[in-house]
């Protein structure tokens, strides 16, 4: 539903910015909450109320977030597919007038396939699949190994060194988060660059990082 023009910088500042600021806000409720009990399962409150989001968020999520066009298809309600393709060419272009066939669709099976959305996970790992799957692991794994053992670790390695107490460890990773927001506008000015892109400024970022 995003402009293309707008998509990645758009898409960058949802979900960067919101990490960060949720990271910082999870902090915040951490010293809070630290203050008001000081018991040993302290932390058993914290995650409660680290849960309380969800409860208004899944059904947000439930009702405004739009069904996958493919899924749709395969469950044959071709008629909300059609108007959720005229919704995002308005949205992107400000009329139906680039949609081919007037916006009508239809699954089109594979050949050898019988059931409408039936997969499994081996061929995630199939020969036209194989090698994007397996860089797509790797990245995940790379950045998810480094990003959240840096988090994880900070605290500990701030109790150790400096003798910190908890409610200070916790501002500490507050200021952690927020300091990703300055990384994040960067990014949001080059991802769109004609000859930048989101895969050169990703590979810029890895190295620096």
């Amino acid at each position: 539903f995003t402009p293309a023009n707008m998509r990645g910088r758009l898409g960058l500042a949802l979900a960067g910015i919101a990490f960060a600021v949720g990271e910082s806000f999870v902090c915040i409720v951490g010293i809070i909450i630290h203050q008001v009990d000081d018991s040993p399962d302290w932390w058993r409150s914290l995650l409660l109320a680290c849960c309380i989001p969800d409860v208004f968020g899944i059904p947000l999520a439930f009702r405004f977030v739009p069904e996958s066009p493919h899924f749709m298809l395969t469950q044959g309600r071709n008629a909300e597919v059609e108007e959720l393709i005229a919704e995002v060419a308005v949205i992107n272009t400000g009329s139906t007038d680039c949609l081919l066939q007037g916006g009508r669709v239809k699954y089109v099976k594979e050949e050898g396939e019988e059931g409408g959305d039936e997969w499994s996970l081996s061929q995630l790992f199939a020969p036209s699949l194989r090698s994007i799957t397996i860089f797509v692991m790797t990245i995940w794994m790379v950045c998810s190994f480094a990003y959240y053992g840096h988090v994880f670790s900070y605290p500990i390695a701030l109790q150790e060194r400096y003798d910190m107490e908890v409610e200070n460890q916790y501002f500490a990773v507050m200021l952690a988060g927020l300091a990703e927001i300055p990384g994040i506008l960067v990014g949001l000015l080059l991802i769109d660059i004609e000859g930048v892109g989101r895969r050169r400024s990703l590979m810029v970022f890895f190295f620096l990082a």
